[in-house]
């Protein structure tokens, strides 16, 4: 078995991608706060009250959709339905 190779990033491109990164963590942890306090909105479907059983049933089609859904070729790299059925756990409980 032939091992795939680490893909090259020039060092000034992996440094402006680690720089939005940064940014991109910074924003979040700032705007974390608003969705609960200051707008009240949920941070998770669990915490909107949508029942885990109703969820669960809709999963497999949630997890399809998206992955069917045209703008997530935009996606530096498209993800897999396994993964993204695990990002919508994810948010479900809103980690």
């Amino acid at each position: 078995m032939i091992a795939a190779a680490e893909p090259v990033v020039e060092p000034a491109l992996a440094e402006r991608l680690d720089g939005y990164v940064l940014r991109a963590q910074t924003a979040a942890r700032a705007f974390r706060p608003l969705g609960q306090e200051e707008v009240g909105m949920p941070r998770s479907l669990e915490a909107a009250g949508v029942a885990r059983a109703d969820f669960e049933s809709a999963l497999p089609e949630l997890a399809r959709a998206a992955f069917e859904d045209p703008s997530i070729r935009t996606n530096p790299r498209i993800p897999l339905v396994h993964e993204l059925t695990q990002l919508l756990e994810e948010g479900f409980h809103g980690r």
